[in-house]
C-alpha cells in the first residue's frame, strides 16, 4: 500500500457493518461523508476510531488522479477523482449488502402499490431502473433501484437512494434523481412482499407474464442475493419466508412506460 500518511479517518455502521475510509486529506473524508449519506438511506457516524473488518484508505493526490484500497487490496490507482469515487461508493454499497445483520439485500428494484410489495430482481443493464421509475410515475411508493433489503420474516424495508437513471444523457452515463423530482414518493415502511418479477426489456414484446412454481422460486432468486455465500443457511430461510404466500412471474416486456400498469395489475391479480 501506499505508505502516505492516512491521518483523516471517517468512521461509520450500516445495518451493522462497521466501516471505516481513511484517507491523507481532509476534503476527501469530507466529500466521502457526503457520499455515505447520499449512497446509504441508512446508516450513523461513529465518533470513535474502530478497527473494523471493512477499511478503505482513499489516496488523494493533487493531480486528481487517485488511488483506492479496500483492505491494502488495491482497487484502482492513479485514476480520475470522478471515477475513484464512483468506486468507493459500489464497494461501500456492496460491502453493507453482503455483510448486513438481520438482512438479506437482493439485487433488485422495488416498489409498493396498495401497501404490498413487488420486487423486481435483475443485474444492471436489465432495465429495472426504468421499469421503477414509471412505476413511480404510476403512483407506487419508491423503495429501492439497487436492492431489495428483506428481513428475517420475508418483509422488504426500504433503501431508497437516489435512483440511478440512464438515458438522460446517454444509455450508459448514470444521473442521480430522487423519486420526488419524479413527481412519487417514498416508502418509509416494511411492506409484505406480494409479487416477485422478473423481466428484461425486448422490443416489441408482449405482456404473456408465467407463474414460477415449485423450487424454482427459490433458485431463481439466488444468482440475485448478495451474501448467499457469506451466511447460506440464514439466507435460504429468509427467501423461503420471502416466497411464501407471493406470486412469482417471470415475462419478457416493451418499452416500461407501456407496461408499468400491467406490473402493477399483478398485485390486482395476487389479491383477486
Amino acid at each position: 500500500m501506499n505508505k502516505r500518511k492516512v491521518d483523516f479517518r471517517l468512521c461509520f455502521e450500516s445495518f451493522g457493518v462497521q466501516i471505516m475510509v481513511a484517507s491523507n486529506s481532509r476534503e476527501a473524508i469530507d466529500v466521502c461523508r457526503q457520499i455515505v449519506a447520499r449512497e446509504l438511506p441508512e446508516f450513523h457516524i461513529i465518533d470513535q476510531d474502530i478497527t473494523p473488518e471493512h477499511a478503505f484508505t482513499l489516496i488523494w493526490n493533487e493531480n486528481g488522479r487517485d488511488t483506492l484500497y479496500k483492505n491494502a487490496d488495491r482497487i484502482t490507482v492513479r485514476t480520475n477523482r470522478k471515477t475513484v469515487l464512483g468506486f468507493l461508493a459500489q464497494r461501500i454499497r456492496h460491502t453493507v449488502a453482503e455483510h448486513a445483520k438481520g438482512r438479506v439485500f437482493i439485487h433488485a428494484g422495488v416498489v409498493a402499490w396498495k401497501g404490498k410489495a413487488i420486487v423486481i430482481p435483475g443485474d444492471s443493464m436489465y432495465g429495472k431502473t426504468s421499469l421503477v421509475v414509471e412505476l413511480v410515475k404510476h403512483g407506487a411508493l419508491y423503495y429501492s433501484d439497487e436492492y431489495a433489503v428483506i428481513d428475517e420474516s420475508g418483509f422488504v424495508h426500504p433503501f431508497a437512494k437516489t435512483l440511478s437513471v440512464r438515458g438522460i444523457i446517454d444509455d450508459y452515463r448514470q444521473v442521480e434523481v430522487s423519486a420526488e423530482s419524479l413527481g412519487g414518493k417514498s416508502g418509509k415502511k416494511p411492506a409484505p412482499v406480494t409479487v416477485v418479477l422478473f423481466t428484461r426489456f425486448r422490443p416489441n414484446a408482449k405482456w404473456r407474464p408465467k407463474r414460477i412454481v415449485g423450487a424454482q422460486r427459490i433458485l431463481k432468486l439466488i444468482p440475485h442475493t448478495i451474501p448467499i455465500r457469506t451466511d447460506t443457511p440464514r439466507v435460504l430461510r429468509t427467501l423461503e419466508r420471502l416466497v411464501d404466500g407471493a406470486l412469482l412471474v417471470q415475462a419478457y416486456r416493451g418499452e416500461a412506460s407501456q407496461f408499468a400498469a400491467s406490473v402493477l395489475g399483478l398485485i390486482d391479480e395476487k389479491s383477486s
